[in-house]
């Protein structure tokens, strides 16, 4: 820039990097679409006795609207990248946008368990407006530095909802409905649809393929694979804790369902942490480095768990170990999984959102690992951590030795 020109009124200046008017709309569309995504299942926890009460059906059967709904994310995410490669980013956007304001409503307006199962997995599918779509967005609009800045917020934003949602779905419960959030859903997705049109994000130029074999050519990325593995290993660990911990909580530690509450929020504070410090280090630090910290953090961790459990000290003492140790592996998730997608997309020219897929599957296929491998103890627990910690590890080094390390 010669001097006496100003800087374009468009942009705003971050540590040095300008984000234009086109990459805020991106940002904020797609941490909006994601929230609400998440917010399909947080709220809604609280009401599943009444769910089950109003429609006169057992626990078990209630519990179905959560089954079917994490089938159609993953059925959603499998097609979202792919998809976006043929058709468009925005477009797949649109779509799944307008699928999940509609889904919701009906999900409101549910007559029977049957329908709103039906609906709930319908809603599912349409969660592709976030996953793997804001991925390959964020691979194909930032370079490598300003994508580990995007991935922050984008955590930080993911990391709110656990905070805020089961509130939210406690006082539509208390004062109105379960149906109410249903409603809440809906409309704020129509109004997204709105906002995105008026805003009219420009299609990111990049590599489409003519049929969903991108997916495969992804599959076989080793780069892509590798650094994919470890947010597989890292879901494990915190489904573990959210499976596992409701009873290791009541029936070993002999407290109330509350304190695991307290315990469960821990998990999404320390993500939020985590990721707000790897967005601040983002142009100071590499993201190896900031991987082998992520690292020694779940391991440390897990470590905590077991030096908890091993020497009981008490249930009240055991219980703090448990909070810190999950409080400190979550400090971990939230840089690496700032980080991780990074490192795994950032080579990829053509098919990116197939490349996206690998990555977004990484993830939902770690949460299922986890909640059916999940221990029937502390101690377990801790070692799984560990585990899971070791494992990460390994794949980042061996990923960075053979890739990047060059």
């Amino acid at each position: 820039m010669m001097a006496g020109e100003k800087a374009p009124s468009h942009a705003s200046i971050d540590n040095g990097t300008v984000h234009s008017r086109q990459e805020r709309v991106c940002i904020c569309l797609l941490i909006a679409s994601t929230v609400l995504t998440m917010m399909a299942t947080d709220f809604y926890v609280p009401s599943l006795p009444s769910i089950a009460g109003e429609f006169h059906v057992d626990e078990r059967a209630t519990a179905l609207t959560m089954s079917y709904n994490l089938l159609g994310i993953l059925v959603g995410q499998a097609i979202a990248g792919p998809l976006s490669d043929f058709l468009g980013r925005w477009r797949v956007f649109y779509f799944g946008v307008a699928g999940f304001a509609m889904s919701s409503a009906i999900c409101a307006m549910a007559a029977s368990l049957e329908a709103l199962i039906v609906f709930r997995a319908v809603q599912g599918v349409a969660s592709l407006c976030g996953g793997a779509i804001a991925l390959a967005l964020i691979n194909d609009l930032f370079d490598d530095i300003k994508r580990v800045r995007v991935m922050s917020l984008y955590g930080i934003a993911g990391s709110i909802s656990p905070i805020i949602g089961p509130g939210i779905g406690g006082l539509f419960e208390l004062f109105l409905s379960w149906r109410f959030g249903f409603v809440t859903l809906s409309i704020c997705s129509a109004a997204l649809i709105v906002i995105a049109l008026i805003a009219r994000p420009g299609e990111p130029a990049h590599g489409q393929s003519a049929s969903f074999a991108g997916m495969f050519a992804a599959a076989k990325d080793l780069r892509t694979v590798i650094f994919a593995l470890p947010c597989f290993w890292i879901l494990s660990g915190v489904f573990a804790f959210l499976t596992a911990g409701p009873f290791i909580v009541v029936n070993s530690l002999n407290h109330s369902t509350f304190d695991f509450a307290i315990l469960a929020s821990v998990v999404a504070i320390g993500v939020l942490l985590g990721s707000y410090i790897t967005g601040r280090m983002a142009y100071r630090r590499a993201p190896f480095l900031v991987c082998v910290w992520g690292v020694v953090a779940l391991a440390a961790g897990g470590l905590l768990v077991v030096i908890g459990f091993h020497l009981e000290f008490g249930s009240s003492v055991t219980l703090f170990a448990l909070g810190i140790g999950i409080f400190v592996f979550n400090l971990g998730e939230g840089m690496l999984l700032a980080t991780l997608p990074t490192l795994a997309l950032s080579h990829v020219e053509q098919n990116k959102g197939s490349a996206a897929t690998i990555v977004s599957l990484s993830f939902l296929s770690g949460a299922i690992c986890g909640a059916v491998v999940a221990p029937a103890g502390g101690l377990e627990l801790g070692l799984q951590l560990m585990g899971y910690a070791a494992l990460s590890g390994i794949c980042i080094l061996a990923g960075w030795r053979k890739f990047i390390a060059r």
